[in-house]
C-alpha cells in the first residue's frame, strides 16, 4: 500500500514537473546529426575577377551581381559566359535611381514579365526594385519600383509571393527597461498584420545579451517557394518556416543546446563560437557553412565547412574547403557554387563531385 502511494505521489511530481517545462519553441524539433562527419575536401577555382570592397553575392542565370562599398559601382554584375564585369550600378547619391548602401533581401531575385529583378534595402530603410534586365540595356541603374522596409539592425525579412505588398518578418529581441523581449514572427500585407507562433517565451541566458544572441541568424527565402529557412550563428539549430503550408519545424543537432536550456557562459555557451553562417538556396536543397570545427580548429588546413540539407530538413551530407568563404550562392542554371573571400575580395567557384548534387 505503501509503496503504491509514493508511486502515485512520484508520478504525480514527474506529470506536475513536465507540465512546467520551459517550451520556448512551440513546433516540432528533430533531432539530426550532422556535426563530425565524414566530409569529403573539395577544390576551388579561383575567379580572374575581385570586387573592390564586396560585402555581399548573388548569381542567377548568366549572372554574379556584387554588393560593393565602391562608389564608382556598388552594384557589381559579372557576366559568367564572357567571365568578365559587365556593368557598374547604383551609384551613390539621393535621387530614386541612386543609392546611399545597398544590401541584398535574403538573396531574392526574380523575374517578372520576362525581365530580372532584383531588390535591395537602401540606407536601412527603403526596399528598391531594381530591374536588371533594362539597367544593362541603358547602362544605367533602373529602379522600377520603392517602399519603405523594416531596418536590417531590427530584425530580417522575406518578400512573400516576390511582391513588395507582403512580407515575411523576424523581429529579433530588443533589450530595453533592463529586460529582454521574445523575438516575433509575423505577415505584413498592406497594413495588415499576422503574428506567428513560433517563440512562447525567451531563453533563460545568463543575461540579455546572451539571451539575444541565441536569435541571431539570417533568414533565406526558396527561390520560388514561401518557404524560409534560418540558420542561428550561436545555437546547433536551423529553423524552417513553410508559409505556404502553415508547417512551422526545427531540426537541431542531438546532444548539443537545447532553447529549453538555460544558457551559461563557459558551461554550455562560448560566445567565439560560431555555428552557423551564410545560407545558398536551390530547388531542391540548400546548402549552409559551419564554422564550429574550423574555428575550434585554427592549426588544421581547413578552412571552411558546407553542410547541405533538403528543405524538409535532412541532412544530405557535405564538404570542406583550404579556402576560406564567408558569402555563398548557388547558381541553378550552371548547378555551380560560387563563393567570396570578404577578406582578400577573391571570388571562386566550388567544384563539385556529382554525387554531392544528387
Amino acid at each position: 500500500m505503501r509503496k503504491a502511494i509514493l508511486y502515485t505521489v512520484l508520478l504525480f511530481e514527474i506529470v506536475l514537473m513536465n507540465g512546467c517545462k520551459r517550451s520556448c519553441y512551440l513546433h516540432e524539433e528533430k533531432e539530426c546529426n550532422y556535426v563530425n562527419q565524414m566530409r569529403d575536401t573539395l577544390d576551388t577555382e579561383l575567379l580572374d575577377y575581385r570586387p573592390l570592397g564586396a560585402t555581399g553575392m548573388l548569381t542567377f542565370n548568366n549572372y554574379i551581381f556584387f554588393i560593393t562599398d565602391d562608389p564608382s559601382g556598388q552594384l557589381r554584375v559579372y557576366d559568367i559566359e564572357k567571365e568578365k564585369e559587365i556593368a557598374s550600378l547604383c551609384l551613390p547619391g539621393r535621387s530614386i535611381n541612386d543609392f546611399i548602401s545597398p544590401r541584398l533581401v535574403p538573396d531574392q531575385i526574380y523575374m517578372r514579365n520576362g525581365e530580372i529583378i532584383l531588390p535591395l534595402i537602401d540606407n536601412f530603410t527603403i526596399l528598391k526594385e531594381v530591374n536588371v534586365t533594362q539597367s544593362l540595356k541603358q547602362n544605367s541603374t533602373v529602379v522600377e519600383s520603392h517602399i519603405p522596409c523594416v531596418n536590417p539592425k531590427d530584425g530580417y525579412f522575406a518578400l512573400i509571393d516576390n511582391s513588395l505588398k507582403k512580407t515575411f518578418v523576424y523581429n529579433r529581441p530588443v533589450m530595453e527597461n533592463g529586460g529582454c523581449t521574445t523575438p516575433v514572427c509575423k505577415i505584413e500585407e498592406e497594413g495588415e498584420t499576422t503574428i506567428i507562433p513560433v517563440f512562447d517565451q525567451l531563453i533563460d541566458g545568463e543575461d540579455n545579451l546572451t539571451s539575444f544572441a541565441q536569435y541571431m541568424g539570417a533568414i533565406k527565402k526558396h527561390p520560388q517557394k514561401n518557404l524560409i529557412v534560418q540558420a542561428l550563428q550561436y545555437m546547433n539549430y536551423i529553423l524552417f518556416y513553410d508559409l505556404d503550408n502553415n508547417n512551422y519545424f526545427a531540426i537541431h543537432q542531438k546532444g548539443t543546446r537545447s532553447f529549453d536550456d538555460r544558457v551559461v557562459s563557459g558551461v554550455n555557451y562560448n560566445p567565439q563560437t560560431i555555428y552557423f553562417g551564410d545560407v545558398a538556396v536551390a530547388d531542391d536543397f540548400f546548402f549552409a557553412t559551419y564554422w564550429a570545427n574550423c574555428r575550434n580548429n585554427p592549426d588544421t588546413d581547413i578552412k571552411s565547412e558546407v553542410l547541405k540539407f533538403d528543405w524538409n530538413g535532412n541532412y544530405l551530407g557535405g564538404f570542406v574547403l583550404t579556402t576560406l568563404i564567408h558569402r555563398f550562392s548557388y547558381n541553378e542554371k550552371n548547378k555551380t557554387l560560387y563563393g567570396l573571400d570578404l577578406e582578400d575580395d577573391k571570388v571562386y567557384k566550388i567544384c563539385f563531385k556529382d554525387e554531392l548534387l544528387k
